[in-house]
């Protein structure tokens, strides 16, 4: 496997990590509208959550970036 091919499966085992806490989190969502889920409201830092965000996708710009030079 080539260090390119590690990268490429590293990320893709990422996005799938991140897929199964947003299907996740997309049941839970649905258990709660149904009643079937207690649930408490928290706090959440905003700035936190959008770096996170910005982490994600930011690779991804940047590798459709170089690519298009190409």
């Amino acid at each position: 496997m080539t260090d390119k091919q590690r990268a490429d499966f590293a990320r893709v085992r990422t996005n799938q990590q991140h897929l199964a806490i947003l299907i996740t989190e997309i049941l839970n969502f649905v258990r709660v509208g149904s009643g079937h889920m207690p649930y408490a409201l928290a706090d959440v830092k905003a700035c936190e959550a959008m770096q996170h965000s910005i982490d994600l996708v930011e690779p991804l710009f940047a590798r459709r970036g170089s690519s298009s030079t190409e």
